[in-house]
């Protein structure tokens, strides 16, 4: 082996060293480790949400129907005596006043009337069971919060950026904003949450008399007392009567007779048609009511339950960070 030879293994031989010199010198990069189970510890909190969320929901179906159950029956009662008294003898003289001062072109509505008459004995009940429905709701809806929240504290606490974070949070459903503040103190982005539309059983229930119940009865009134109204519109006797016509024993008008005793008869007549008219819509009106609230209900489960997946999808995302 010449000397060039040896010149050369050499400067490799020392540029090997340099290299290895350089390595020792240098600092090593941990690797950060995952938690142990942290798949397990992910999909357990998932799947424990999701029970929760129907457990919340079953619950919150069958309170809907013991309510219904329970206040429909006070519903019908209350409109079994709206049909006794609105339908009076004196009630009755009223609509048949009404009646002729419309076809005379004159102000007196009479379904406004009948509205108000039935309206009046049924606000009550109706109003009852609106507001237990949504205070039923409302409970449903802050055992999804809750749910939520639970879900976002557990997945934080598998997050190592996130130790510490508490895991048993109330949230309050009537106090805006809860929700939102707390889990952005989890690391919880915003406008993870959008309910779809808003629900009023009050109003669901208030809106379903008007429009199938009201304006039937009074359409009712105006056919069985078209005649003595008519009768009554061509009297004279009507244009100078200050209120209900002046039947007393017997109403007598000029084109016809109608004694008390005719009146009655028709007056029993027009109560048995407001009672089968009730009949009818009411329990129309609880299928209705009851299939919107289950609507309702399985809208805020869906809601809740991709909120949740956002939740997850952000958190779970973190922890691999």
């Amino acid at each position: 082996m010449n000397a060039r030879t040896v010149a050369v293994f050499a400067a490799l031989f020392l540029a090997v060293l340099a290299v290895m010199g350089l390595k020792s010198q240098r600092q090593p990069v941990p690797i950060r480790e995952l938690p142990a189970g942290l798949y397990d510890r992910v999909q357990l909190s998932v799947s424990a949400a999701t029970a929760r969320n129907e457990q919340a929901t079953r619950l919150c179906e069958s309170e809907i129907n013991m309510i219904l159950a329970r206040e429909f029956p006070e519903i019908e009662q209350a409109a079994d005596r709206a049909a006794e008294e609105v339908s009076t003898y004196g009630s009755c003289t009223t609509i048949i006043y009404r009646l002729a001062k419309e076809q005379l072109g004159w102000s007196a509505s009479t379904a406004d009337y009948v509205e108000g008459e039935i309206r009046s004995r049924l606000q009550p009940s109706l109003d009852a069971c609106g507001h237990e429905l949504d205070a039923a709701l409302a409970s449903c809806e802050l055992a999804l919060k809750e749910s939520t929240v639970t879900l976002a504290s557990e997945l934080a606490q598998a997050n190592p950026s996130a130790t510490g974070q508490p895991l048993d949070i109330v949230v309050d459903v009537r106090t805006s904003g809860d929700l939102d503040a707390t889990l952005q103190s989890l690391g919880i982005g915003g406008g993870v949450l959008t309910i779809a539309g808003t629900f009023d059983a009050v109003a669901i229930m208030n809106t379903s008399l008007v429009r199938n119940l009201v304006a039937k009865i009074a359409q009712l009134a105006a056919s069985i007392f078209a005649k003595p109204a008519a009768t009554a519109a061509g009297s004279a006797a009507v244009a100078a009567a200050d209120g209900p016509l002046p039947i007393g024993d017997a109403l007598a008008i000029v084109g016809g007779l109608w004694t008390g005793y005719e009146i009655y008869a028709t007056r029993a007549e027009f109560e048995q048609e407001i009672r089968t008219s009730l009949t009818n819509a009411l329990p129309e009106m609880k299928r209705s009511v009851h299939h919107q609230i289950m609507e309702r209900i399985r809208v805020l489960q869906s809601d809740y339950q991709r909120a949740q997946a956002r939740i997850r999808n952000q958190l779970a995302t973190n922890a691999y960070r």
